[in-house]
């Protein structure tokens, strides 16, 4: 990763941090934390060129056949949209910027600093305590004094795995369900902000446990080949975006029309997103709650 920070306003200490080479999951964070971007899920374009040997084979590879099948089933050429399932979420493979004050980069630093002393041993655990090690070591170049501000909550955690217990009021809705790591840091980046997402089952490349793009069902080799390349993919340590993660989605009811209006805006998040909101506004009907 890199970054080249520039003042927006020097009272307000309000800044453009102009990122390079960041993997998809950093973005996730970012965004669950509640910094503001200047991108939209179509605009972010993968650098091919800092894949692995293997992850631009196959990106290369899946692109292809994607926009095949994608020919024969919608005719909508988002076939790299797909290809990216083939992608590490820890791969440093997209460029963009946000706009922060100095008080929000604080409050990240300090979050990110409790997970990684308090992380657990797992796999994910490691790789998310790496990454944001990394993103840690570049806010202490351009802002250094970021270490020794003291936050009023000392103990804050990252939203992600904020795991509070369920909401009662008839306001809010809870509810839980998986889909894939690239799904899941699309859901985040679109959602409506009266919505919010909590890690319940982090995923595990071992565990082979992946998802399927539906436009593959009505072609068996496809399918089959598919699964025999994600997999190869966790034989070599790569968390791809095909990875399934378990999350538990909470929000107000009143937001879930925005969000739903969000999903469709975008092609990049119309892949498995579309089903899951769907899922969600039945799940409400039944509570015979007005949306």
């Amino acid at each position: 990763m890199d970054m080249n920070v520039t003042t927006s306003n020097e009272v307000l200490r309000s800044y453009r941090l102009i990122l390079r080479d960041v993997p998809m999951m950093m973005l996730a964070f970012m965004n669950s934390e509640g910094l503001s971007h200047d991108y939209n899920p179509d605009s972010l374009r993968v650098n091919v060129e800092a894949l692995s040997p293997l992850e631009r084979e196959l990106y290369k590879k899946w692109d292809g056949k994607f926009s095949y099948q994608l020919e024969k089933v919608h005719g909508e050429d988002s076939s790299e949209l797909y290809a990216r399932y083939f992608i590490s979420v820890f791969s440093p493979v997209f460029n963009c910027s946000y706009s922060v004050n100095y008080d929000q980069l604080v409050l990240f630093w300090n979050k990110m600093k409790n997970y990684n002393a308090s992380c657990d041993d797992s796999p994910f655990g490691k790789k998310l305590k790496e990454m944001f090690s990394e993103f840690m070591a570049l806010l202490s170049e351009n802002f250094e004094d970021i270490d020794s501000v003291k936050y009023a909550n000392e103990h804050a955690g990252l939203y992600l795995f904020r795991h509070e217990d369920e909401h009662t009021i008839s306001m809010f809705y809870s509810r839980s369900y998986s889909l894939s790591l690239n799904a899941m840091a699309l859901s985040i980046d679109i959602s409506a902000p009266a919505i919010s997402f909590d890690i319940e089952q982090a995923p595990d490349p071992e565990e082979n446990s992946f998802v399927t793009p539906h436009i593959l069902d009505d072609n068996s080799q496809l399918f089959y080949e598919y699964e025999h390349d994600v997999a190869l993919g966790a034989k070599n340590g790569l968390w791809f975006g095909a990875l399934r993660v378990s999350i538990k989605e909470t929000g107000l009811i009143s937001a879930l029309a925005d969000r739903s209006a969000n999903v469709r805006s975008f092609l990049s998040t119309q892949i498995e997103l579309p089903d899951i909101c769907d899922e969600t506004f039945k799940s409400v009907a039944k509570m015979n709650i007005a949306i």
